[in-house]
C-alpha cells in the first residue's frame, strides 16, 4: 500500500479530480435540460455519487489493477529462470508507467556490458515478458527493411528501441545461460543499428533477492 501511494499519490489525485469533474459536468448538463421532475432528494444523492462514490469506484479499479500487475510481476520472478536475473544484474529497479491511465511502478533494469536492458511484465498479456533496450534509431524506416531480412533472433524494433519477448507459458524450458547469450545478441544488433541508448537518470539499487512483498 506503501509504494502505491508513494508512487502514484499525484496519479491518484489527478484521476479523481478528473473524473468528478466530468461525471459532474454530465449530470449538470442532463439538470439543464429538465430538472423539474427529479426529486431533490435524488438531486444530492446523484451528486454524492458523482462527486465521490463513482471517483472512489474508478481510483478502486485503478488500484486493484496496479496490485494485480505487481503480483503477475512476482509470480514470473519466482520462475526458473527469472528468479536467477539477479545473476546477470537485474537487482536494480526504476519507475516507469506500466498502465494506459499512467498507473506507475518499479521494474527492474541491469547495466549489462554498459547497456542498460530493462525487465518488464506485459499489462494486458501477463505471461508475456520483455526485455528492452530504450533508445532512438537512426533513419528508423530505411532501418527496418533491413533489419527484417537478417533479424533471425526475433527481435523487435521500433521508436522506441529493441526488445525481445518472451510467452513464459510457451518458452519455459530457456535457461539464464540463454537469455545471457540472447541479451548479448540484442546489444550487439543495437550496436549495429547505431542506437543512441536513452540513460535513465532515476533507479534504486536493490540487493534482496525478492523483488517486491506481494503485499505492500
Amino acid at each position: 500500500m506503501n509504494e502505491l501511494i508513494e508512487l502514484n499519490s499525484k496519479n491518484l489525485k489527478k484521476g479523481y479530480f478528473w473524473s468528478a469533474g466530468f461525471l459532474s459536468f454530465i449530470f449538470i448538463l442532463l439538470l439543464l435540460f429538465d430538472s423539474s421532475e427529479i426529486p431533490l432528494k435524488w438531486i444530492i444523492i446523484i451528486f454524492l455519487g458523482t462527486l465521490i462514490i463513482l471517483p472512489l469506484f474508478i481510483l478502486g479499479v485503478w488500484s486493484w489493477d496496479w496490485y494485480r500487475n505487481r503480483k503477475n510481476y512476482n509470480r514470473i520472478y519466482s520462475k526458473n529462470p527469472y528468479k536467477n536475473l539477479k545473476q546477470i544484474g537485474f537487482y536494480n529497479r526504476v519507475k516507469s508507467v506500466i498502465h494506459p491511465n499512467g498507473m506507475i511502478d518499479y521494474i527492474y533494469f541491469s547495466k549489462f556490458n554498459n547497456w542498460e536492458i530493462y525487465f518488464e511484465v506485459s499489462f494486458r498479456k501477463p505471461k508475456i515478458v520483455t526485455f528492452s533496450i530504450y533508445g532512438n534509431i537512426p533513419e528508423l524506416k530505411e532501418m527496418k527493411t533491413e533489419f527484417e531480412k537478417k533479424n533471425n533472433e526475433k527481435f523487435i524494433i521500433d521508436k522506441y528501441g529493441i526488445s525481445w519477448e518472451i510467452n513464459t507459458k510457451k518458452e519455459n524450458s530457456i535457461t539464464i545461460k540463454y537469455i545471457e547469450n540472447k541479451l548479448n545478441s540484442m546489444i550487439k544488433m543495437a550496436e549495429n543499428l547505431n542506437c543512441e541508448e536513452t540513460i535513465t537518470s532515476e533507479y534504486e539499487k536493490v540487493l534482496n533477492t525478492t523483488p517486491y512483498k506481494l503485499y505492500c
